[in-house]
């Protein structure tokens, strides 16, 4: 089972994703390109922007349907958590 995040505060928060295990880290690299933020006219206008992003020192543009969906697992279960719980906080600055 997987858990799909929309990280829309990941700016103020993106130096946790170099903590993520080796597996979560390999989904993200793997989901696909966003295509709006390469070139805004190769994808469905309709399309929300995906994220821009550095992660282990290298810089990713991810779809944002596909980027954020780890593995339910018990070893990903605690890093979902703090995902989540600093996405929450991030957002309650703007409240």
């Amino acid at each position: 089972m997987k858990l799909r995040i929309y990280p829309e505060h990941i700016g103020e928060y993106q130096s946790f994703l170099n903590t993520l295990p080796e597996k979560v880290k390999k989904e993200i690299k793997k989901a696909s390109v966003c295509k709006r933020l390469i070139n805004p006219d190769d994808c469905n206008p309709k399309c929300i922007m995906g994220y821009a992003f550095a992660m282990d020192g290298e810089q990713y543009q991810k779809c944002r349907y596909m980027a954020f969906q780890p593995t339910l697992s018990e070893e990903n279960n605690p890093y979902i958590k703090r995902f989540l719980e600093k996405e929450l906080r991030a957002g309650s600055d703007y409240e």
